[in-house]
C-alpha cells in the first residue's frame, strides 16, 4: 500500500514499479495508488488506471489492486484489518524520539514517527485499518551517494525486503522517498499511458501535421535569461525551416527532410498560457517574473504580420483540446496538471521536429528525456511505420542576444 511517493510523475511512475518488484518478492499484492497533479499518494483523487495501463505489471506477474478495491476489501472484512507503516527516506532524520532499531553496512532502521512526515489521509479513507504510528518503522541509508557506490543498492534492497520480510501484517504501508532504483530494472521495462490519452494525442498529432514540438521549461533558469532564450527558440524554429538539404534524418541513407513554411509550432511549457497572470504550470515552479511575460511576448510576436515566423501557426494543448472533439473525454479545464504533462508529452513524441531547450534556457528534466529516449526508440524500430513521420530526435536552443 503507497502512502505517498516523493517524486513527480516522470520519475514516480518508476518508483510505483519499484515497490511493485517489492511487493512481488514479499508474495504481497501491490495496492496502485491514485494520482493527481503529477504526485502519487493516498489523498490524490485520480485512479491509477485513470493515467496508466496496468500491463507492465501483469507481464512482470506483480500482483497488483485498485485503490477502490482496497478501500473495498478494508470496509468488508469481518475483522478489522492490521497494517504497518514503513517510511524509506533518503534526508537524513534528526529526531530524539526515534529508537534504533537496526543498523547494517548500508542503512540504518529506526522505531517510531519523525515530525517530517506528512498526514497522507491514509485512514480518512480506510477508517477500519489497524495502523499504529507508533509502530512506524524508518529506512535511511547511511550514505547520500549510495546510488552511484558499487554494491549499494543492492545491499539497501536486501535491507529493505529483510525488514518488510519480518511483518506479519496484513497491510505495510510505505512512504517512499527514494530518488533512485534499489531493485533491479527489467529490461526495456515502460509503464504505458492509458489508451484514452495516447488516442487523443494522435488525434491532436494529425490534426496540426506537419509540426514542431518544443519543451520549454523555465522554472531554475536565470529570469535574466528569458528574452535572449526566446529569441535563440526564434532562430531555431528558423534553423529548421530553412534545413533543406543541408539536413538529413537520423543518418539513415541521407534521406532529406524539409519543413513545410506553414508548419505549426507546439509549445509545452511550464510557463501559463492561458492565464498570465496565474500560476505557472508545474506545482514547483513559484514565481513567474516580469521578464517571463516579456519572452511569452516576444515569441508571440515573431508568428504575427512581419515577424520572423509569419505563417506558422502557434499552439498549446489548451488551444488543441478547446479545438478537438474531445469533450466526451476531457476539458482543458477538467484536467489537472499532470494529465496536461502527459498528453503534452504523447504529443511530443509525434512531432515532426522536437526542440528542446539547452541549461542556459530551460531546466534539464526527466519528462524532457522521456521524449528524446521514446523519440530514440520509434526511430530505430519504427522507421517504416506510418504512424510516426519522425524527422530528428531532438535538436536544441539556448540565447541568442537580442
Amino acid at each position: 500500500m503507497r502512502r505517498r511517493i516523493g517524486e513527480q510523475e516522470s520519475k514516480a511512475i518508476q518508483h510505483v514499479f519499484q515497490l511493485g518488484l517489492l511487493a512481488h518478492k514479499l508474495n504481497r499484492t501491490l495496492v496502485l495508488p491514485p494520482m493527481w497533479k503529477s504526485r502519487f499518494g493516498t489523498c490524490y483523487r485520480n485512479p491509477f488506471e485513470f493515467y496508466y495501463q496496468e500491463e507492465a505489471f501483469r507481464y512482470h506477474d506483480i500482483p497488483f489492486i485498485s485503490f477502490e478495491a482496497f478501500q473495498e476489501w478494508t470496509s468488508q472484512r469481518a475483522t478489522r484489518p492490521t497494517g504497518r507503516a514503513f517510511h524509506i527516506l533518503s534526508p537524513a532524520i534528526s529526531d530524539n524520539e526515534l529508537t534504533t532499531l537496526q543498523l547494517t553496512n548500508y542503512s540504518a532502521a529506526f522505531y517510531g514517527t519523525p515530525k517530517l512526515l506528512r498526514n497522507t489521509c491514509l485512514l480518512e479513507k480506510t477508517p477500519r485499518l489497524q495502523l499504529d504510528e507508533s509502530l512506524s518503522t524508518i529506512i535511511q541509508p547511511f550514505d547520500p551517494k549510495w546510488y552511484i557506490k558499487p554494491g549499494a543498492a543492492l545491499g539497501l534492497s536486501h535491507d529493505i525486503i529483510a525488514l518488510f520480510a519480518k511483518e506479519s501484517r496484513e497491510v505495510l504501508t510505505v512512504t517512499w522517498e527514494l530518488r533512485y532504483p534499489v531493485l533491479p530494472v527489467p529490461p526495456g521495462l515502460h509503464v504505458e499511458y492509458s489508451l484514452r490519452w495516447i488516442d487523443l494525442a494522435q488525434v491532436i498529432a494529425s490534426s496540426i501535421s506537419p509540426f514542431i514540438a518544443v519543451h520549454w521549461r523555465m522554472e531554475t533558469v536565470p529570469v535574466e535569461h528569458m528574452p535572449a532564450c526566446a529569441s535563440g527558440l526564434v532562430s531555431s524554429i528558423q534553423s529548421l525551416e530553412h534545413a533543406g538539404s543541408s539536413r538529413t534524418s537520423h543518418g539513415a541513407d541521407k534521406i532529406v527532410f524539409e519543413i513545410s513554411p506553414a508548419a505549426t509550432v507546439y509549445l509545452a511549457t511550464d510557463y501559463p498560457l492561458r492565464s498570465p497572470g496565474a500560476l505557472a504550470h508545474s506545482g514547483t515552479f513559484k514565481h513567474v517574473s516580469e521578464l517571463h511575460h516579456v519572452a511569452m511576448r516576444l515569441l508571440e510576436a515573431a508568428f504575427k504580420d512581419g515577424g520572423p515566423l509569419f505563417g506558422h501557426k502557434l499552439t498549446s494543448l489548451a488551444d488543441e483540446l478547446g479545438r478537438q472533439d474531445s469533450g466526451s473525454l476531457i476539458s482543458y479545464d477538467e484536467s489537472d496538471p499532470g494529465l496536461r504533462a502527459i498528453l503534452d508529452k504523447l504529443v511530443a513524441i509525434r512531432a515532426d521536429w522536437f526542440l528542446g531547450g539547452m541549461k542556459d534556457c530551460s531546466r534539464q528534466s526527466s519528462f524532457t528525456d522521456q521524449i528524446i529516449s521514446t523519440r530514440s526508440r520509434v526511430i530505430q524500430e519504427h522507421e517504416q511505420q506510418k504512424y510516426y513521420s519522425l524527422k530528428n530526435i531532438v535538436d536544441y536552443f539556448s540565447r541568442v542576444e537580442l
